[in-house]
């Protein structure tokens, strides 16, 4: 291997969309607040995420798994999707130093 070309952030890190379910109760306390929150605001509050699941991107270093990177998406799963496509296009665009630069780390 040619230790002077950089190596691409692929190599090192990985791109993972992360879920997990949001317990019933949790949705229902929220959405109780989320229509005292409307009828204060007469609507113009976006709410209180309700949803059944939620939703993050992560990025792991393969060598330890620690997480490099995450972004939160609540219940957005299509703009989760979204930004892990674009992370993963970076991942394998980018080498390791501007994939740092970029993403922190």
């Amino acid at each position: 291997m040619d230790l002077s070309m950089p190596t691409r952030a692929s190599d090192v890190f990985e791109a993972l969309l992360e879920t997990r379910g949001v317990p019933r109760a949790t949705r229902i306390v929220k959405g109780v607040a989320r229509v005292g929150v409307d009828l204060l605001t007469q609507g113009d509050d976006p709410g209180f995420d309700v949803s059944a699941r939620h939703f993050r991107v992560v990025v792991r270093d393969r060598s330890n798994r620690a997480v490099v990177h995450e972004q939160s998406w609540g219940g957005d799963e299509a703009g989760a999707r979204r930004a892990l496509a674009e992370i993963e296009a970076d991942l394998a665009r980018l080498d390791v130093a501007a994939f740092r630069a970029e993403y922190g780390n």
